[in-house]
């Protein structure tokens, strides 16, 4: 059999013996095809997507782009004994494919991390958005609406992280093209393009990538995309806003987060020498949204730090106008009651004073011990106030923080 009968392509998407035979896993075919003249260096055809004016495609998300080599193939396939056969056959560790997709990250993206190591152990360039890659993996959600690789462990993502940056990875490169999405929907998850490893890890209160990262000197002032710094990012990691763009819901797939580790995050950033006031593309510093998310142990830990309370974002809106819902109505006050030993009360009467109006409203706790109360108008100060046989301290994130900005403001 000649060589021009081995690199047939198949009519639908261009692909060779050898790609489908390293798919499947057939080494003695790959061996075969390459020891008879196999190009190992054939690409599939690229995608063909339809166009549409004024956007890049009729395709809302990160698809991958076609183009790929029979190694490329390898990496998504985790195929290690073939890629060594493409390998010692000459197969280029480095190619990428038509969106500019290197295997390292083919493999990394599909949770393949011994792979991985094996293409870095033949020479794959490591700055080709890796360690950002990496890093989104450790931290990947599990929604049940995307597949989630089986047998990764917390040290498998935290291995290879650490061999990134032990060959010379930039540990604040941005990410300057988009991941292949794992979530279907109709706007571009916009946190990819132009975010850092340690604003990503900051966004997950990942406290081991960012120890790494800025361990290797990762720059805890540099901002990201839309001016988003790690501190930002940090605080962000616990309030839901812009949630979806970073993987939506859910619980993490191959590590757990603690309670305490948003705070931990936020603390990390300021001991590594953040500036606490820096603010983001829309004038907003951490401060403005630790205040506009309720948290009040950030907020404290914030002003501690020297955080001004007057800052104003572009649209004029200081911190305490955050917490107290100016520019938009409030969703609402929650709260549980629990008494001195931290049992639930049932049945404590809890009044809410709305102190601008002078109108009250009380409710008295369900089973659960919780309280709730109804949409709240913006820029309006609100007290709580406990029945007075419980002494219990009410817990209330809106009000907690409109009182702690306010006292501090005296």
């Amino acid at each position: 059999m000649c060589s021009s009968d081995l690199n047939a392509p198949e009519a639908w998407q261009g692909e060779t013996a050898l790609m489908l035979a390293t798919v499947e896993h057939h080494i003695d075919v790959v061996r075969w095809l390459v020891a008879n003249g196999a190009d190992v260096h054939a690409r599939a055809v690229a995608s063909r997507l339809p166009k549409h004016p004024g956007v890049p495609s009729q395709v809302f998300v990160q698809v991958p782009a076609g183009g790929m080599t029979a190694l490329m193939f390898a990496a998504r396939e985790d195929a290690r004994e073939e890629a060594r056969a493409l390998m010692a056959a000459g197969a280029r560790v480095n190619d990428t494919d038509a969106g500019g997709v290197s295997p390292l990250l083919i493999a990394i993206h599909n949770a393949h991390f011994a792979m991985a190591h094996l293409l870095i152990d033949h020479g794959a360039d490591v700055n080709d958005g890796s360690l950002y890659a990496a890093i989104e993996m450790r931290n990947l959600k599990t929604n049940g609406v995307r597949p989630i690789p089986d047998g990764v462990d917390e040290s498998a993502t935290l291995a290879i992280i650490g061999r990134l940056l032990a060959r010379g990875v930039r540990p604040e490169a941005p990410l300057t093209r988009e991941l292949q999405a794992r979530v279907v929907g109709f706007s571009r998850p916009r946190y990819l393009s132009g975010m850092t490893p340690l604003v990503r890890a900051a966004r997950s209160a990942d406290l081991q990538s960012m120890t790494r990262l800025l361990d290797r000197r990762a720059d805890v002032r540099r901002p990201a995309a839309e001016g988003m710094t790690p501190l930002i990012a940090a605080v962000l990691g616990d309030d839901g806003l812009d949630d979806f763009d970073f993987g939506g819901r859910g619980t993490l797939a191959y590590r757990t987060r603690g309670v305490g580790d948003v705070l931990e995050a936020v603390r990390l950033c300021l001991a590594r020498g953040a500036r606490v006031d820096a603010a983001d593309q829309r004038g907003a510093t951490a401060l403005h949204y630790a205040a506009r998310a309720g948290l009040d142990e950030i907020v404290s830990l914030l002003a501690a730090h020297g955080a001004r309370l007057d800052a104003t974002d572009r649209a004029g809106l200081t911190p305490l106008d955050e917490a107290l819902g100016n520019g938009q109505k409030l969703t609402g006050i929650e709260g549980r009651v629990n008494d001195a030993s931290g049992a639930i009360v049932s049945g404590a009467t809890v009044t809410l004073l709305d102190t601008t109006s002078g109108v009250s409203v009380t409710r008295v706790t369900g089973p659960d011990g919780m309280y709730r109360f109804p949409v709240l108008e913006p820029g309006h100060v609100y007290t709580l106030e406990r029945s007075e046989e419980h002494t219990s301290e009410l817990q209330s994130l809106a009000y907690l923080v409109c009182r702690l900005l306010l006292e501090k403001k005296k």
